[in-house]
């Protein structure tokens, strides 16, 4: 009776450590393919923050870089770029630079202070100069996020969302939503992030 006992034991003992390997096999697989999921996300989407703000670490790129945290992405800065007026020409127009770094692109976050109850005139001079000569399906099929940022933004937010909306539509881009707050650009982090 006792060697069966013991018998007994020692099959229940390999049958645990047997399934206890599993288990831990199939969490180390589990980590694994889901480590892989991020890095093929990370690496096959293009997502590109443009900055219309003057102030390149102000408020506006602290949200966005909320918004993209943990993510590949790149910055670009609409007051780094020379972008003439419409009807203005110059040799050092730059509005083509910004096109190319916005083409191919998956995912676009416009970020903008309000001044003076409207999106700044970075943004403004681009979007005008972008809806005259600029190939509509150039930028096509990228998801689109709005920042507006400021201390009462209120009363700017419906013609910023609207404006934005018609740039989308024109240029057959998916507008995803605004983010106003730090609690917004969590939850669209959370859905960048999948």
């Amino acid at each position: 009776m006792n060697s069966t006992r013991r018998k007994q034991s020692e099959i229940l003992h390999a049958t645990v450590s047997y399934f206890a390997c599993l288990a831990i096999l199939m969490i180390a697989l589990e980590n694994i393919c889901e480590a892989a999921k991020v890095e093929k996300n990370m690496t096959t989407r293009k997502i590109i923050f443009l900055n219309a703000s003057k102030n390149r670490e102000g408020n506006t790129a602290t949200l966005a870089k909320i918004v993209l945290r943990g993510l590949d992405y790149k910055f670009v800065n609409l007051v780094d770029y020379h972008i003439n007026q419409i009807d203005q020409e110059s040799k050092t127009d730059q509005k083509m630079e910004v096109i190319d770094q916005l083409e191919h692109s998956n995912v676009i976050v416009i970020g903008t202070p309000v001044y003076w109850s409207d999106m700044t005139g970075y943004l403004k001079t681009f979007i005008d100069r972008l809806s005259l000569d600029t190939d509509k399906d150039r930028l096509k099929g990228a998801d689109v996020y709005l920042i507006i940022q400021g201390t009462e933004p209120s009363d700017a937010i419906n013609g910023i969302t609207t404006v934005i909306e018609h740039v989308s539509k024109r240029f057959k881009l998916n507008y995803k939503g605004l983010i106003r707050n730090e609690a917004e650009a969590c939850s669209v982090n959370k859905q960048l992030s999948k």
